[in-house]
């Protein structure tokens, strides 16, 4: 399907069926801007708990907090922009090109950041797991802010190509007026390269290595069982309790991730005029994979959970948590304190080293 003929299936719309849309969409928005605020503000408190609490002293701390950043520009200024676009697609700045290729250009940049990160973080769990002692670098933080940097320059750099016009290009969706890449504009060569190595490659490597950490963990399910020194278990279930919780993080991307591309893909090759009420409420799906993960973080993780908690009771600037594993020196070796979700807490006595100083 070229862009004349599904330029030409838009035209084809009577005034009856514009208003009707009209309508559905400032109900739509009025629907979804508060709960992308919402995840907003869920994301912010990510961010503030990540900062107070001096989470980025190891590799996995550091892409958590990348991603959060990136969960946060996606919340707090791409989705509702986009929102807006679709509200006044035809007012200024929306009907200025070069102000909606840059903003499609943010759009699908920050979009194709979580998988990335979601790789990286499977890396890491993969060589804390089952790697710990030949790539023991690879967990710790000079690597986790490489992979950070990977993670956001790749997505961008690909773009550049469809920004400058070079192959592809960005601009207005007739759906809405919704300013995106528009990948019928380009090479298939270019739509696969964009596409494999933001989404399917990363998705690849995730599976493997979880699969691998989970191999490897039930040949040794008997042997931690029956570990003499019960310091090394807990830090191994540790391990796996902050993969399992990475794991659920990328699940719920690819859920609300999927139905969105297979619409577009099947109308696409379908020749069809996309339904506006779907398009809608998918995107709103889509977007709500930026929001989930504090959700995940405070189901899944006590020590996230605890930090929440001591945030919105404590709501001052200058706050510290009391006591902890997050700030307070410990008496145990080990682990990074997000890693401690499994554990009750023990009594906590002096030491040279914090525990967030240590990640594997």
């Amino acid at each position: 399907m070229n862009s004349s003929t599904t330029n030409a299936s838009f035209s084809n719309v009577t005034t009856w069926q514009l208003s009707q849309q009209n309508l559905e969409l400032y109900i739509w928005a009025g629907i979804t801007l508060p709960i992308i605020y919402l995840a907003a503000s869920g994301n912010l408190l990510t961010l503030l708990v990540i900062v107070r609490s001096r989470w980025w002293k190891s590799g996995i701390q550091v892409l958590i907090l990348s991603m959060t950043i990136a969960d946060l520009s996606a919340t707090l200024i791409i989705a509702p922009e986009q929102t807006i676009n679709m509200l006044f697609e035809k007012s200024y700045p929306w009907s200025y090109q070069p102000f909606c290729r840059a903003i499609g250009y943010l759009q699908m940049g920050v979009s194709f950041l979580v998988p990335l990160h979601c790789c990286m973080i499977a890396v890491n769990r993969l060589v804390s797991i089952v790697l710990p002692r030949s790539f023991r670098k690879l967990t710790q933080r000079p690597a986790g802010i490489f992979m950070s940097c990977f993670c956001w320059f790749v997505p961008f750099f690909l773009l550049i190509f469809p920004l400058a016009e070079i192959d592809g290009k960005f601009g207005n969706m007739p759906l809405f007026g919704y300013c995106t890449w528009d990948g019928r504009g380009g090479t298939r060569a270019m739509s696969y390269a964009i596409s494999v190595s933001v989404m399917y490659l990363p998705t690849a490597v995730i599976f493997v290595c979880y699969i691998t950490i989970f191999i490897h963990l039930k040949k040794m399910e008997k042997t931690v069982t029956e570990m003499a020194s019960q310091r090394r278990a807990a830090r191994i279930q540790r391990r796996v309790e902050v993969a399992k919780m990475m794991l659920v993080t990328f699940l719920v991307f690819l859920v609300c991730y999927i139905p969105l591309t297979s619409f577009f893909y099947l109308a696409g090759n379908l020749g069809k005029r996309p339904n506006p009420t779907i398009f809608l409420w998918l995107t709103l799906i889509y977007w709500l994979g930026a929001c989930c993960n504090p959700v995940v973080y405070s189901a899944m993780n006590r020590e996230f959970r605890e930090a929440y908690q001591e945030v919105l009771r404590r709501g001052r600037c200058g706050w510290k948590p009391k006591v902890g594993p997050s700030v307070r020196p410990s008496g145990r070796t080990g682990e990074a304190n997000i890693e401690a979700n499994t554990t009750k807490r023990r009594s906590l006595r002096p030491s040279t080293r914090t525990s967030v100083e240590s990640n594997v």
